[in-house]
């Protein structure tokens, strides 16, 4: 959970930060698979 991130203002780098790095990876490769259009964006975003 990123509840400590405050609002919708945290980097990239930051919400990086927040997982572990096998983790986001597996994140980034679902996001790109299930949401190639980048459609859901809002909040903390996992880019693909």
């Amino acid at each position: 959970m990123l509840n400590f991130l405050y609002g919708d203002n945290a980097t990239p780098a930051e919400v990086r930060k927040a997982y572990e790095p096998e983790d986001y990876e597996r994140l980034t490769a679902l996001k790109a698979r299930w949401d190639p259009r980048h459609l859901l964006r809002l909040n903390h975003n996992i880019p693909a």
